[in-house]
C-alpha cells in the first residue's frame, strides 16, 4: 500500500492538487499535518517541524505489526526490503523528495514509546515558544 501512494505522488498533477487542498486546509490554523514532503513543500514556513526516523529493524518491526493486524501474511524481511526500497524511491525522486526540512527537529523514535515522542516534540515546542 506504501508503494502506491510513493508512485502516485510522483504525478505532477496529483502532487499540485493535493499540495493546493493541504494548504487550504492549513490555512485554517492549527493544523497538525505529516507527510514524507510536508515540512518541506507543503508547509515550508510551518513554526515546528520534525522529521522523525527509526532504524530499518525498528520500522520494519512496526510495519510487519501493522500489516498483520490487518491481515496480510508477510515475513518481515519482505517488509524490511519494501521499506528500504520506498525510502530509496521517494528520497530519489524528483518532485518532492524525501528529506528532513533544514529546520526540522530530528527524533530518533528507535526504542522508545509514541508517548515519548510526543513528549519530545512538546519539548522542543516549548522551549521555542519561550525565544
Amino acid at each position: 500500500m506504501g508503494w502506491m501512494a510513493s508512485t502516485v505522488s510522483m504525478k505532477r498533477p496529483v502532487r499540485e492538487a493535493m499540495v493546493r487542498l493541504q494548504r487550504q486546509i492549513g490555512k485554517q490554523g492549527k493544523v497538525v499535518a505529516e507527510g514524507r514532503d510536508t515540512g518541506t513543500v507543503v508547509f515550508p514556513g510551518a513554526n515546528y517541524k520534525f522529521f522523525l526516523d527509526a532504524n530499518p529493524e525498528e520500522r520494519a518491526r512496526r510495519r510487519h505489526r501493522e500489516l498483520t493486524s490487518k491481515g496480510h501474511s508477510l515475513e518481515i524481511e519482505e517488509v524490511k526490503n519494501e521499506l528500504q526500497e520506498r525510502d530509496k524511491q521517494d528520497s530519489t525522486r524528483e518532485l518532492a523528495p524525501l528529506q528532513p526540512a533544514e529546520d526540522a527537529s530530528y527524533i530518533d523514535s528507535t526504542g522508545i514509546k509514541p508517548e515519548e515522542v510526543v513528549e519530545q516534540m512538546l519539548h522542543t515546542i516549548r522551549k521555542r515558544s519561550k525565544r
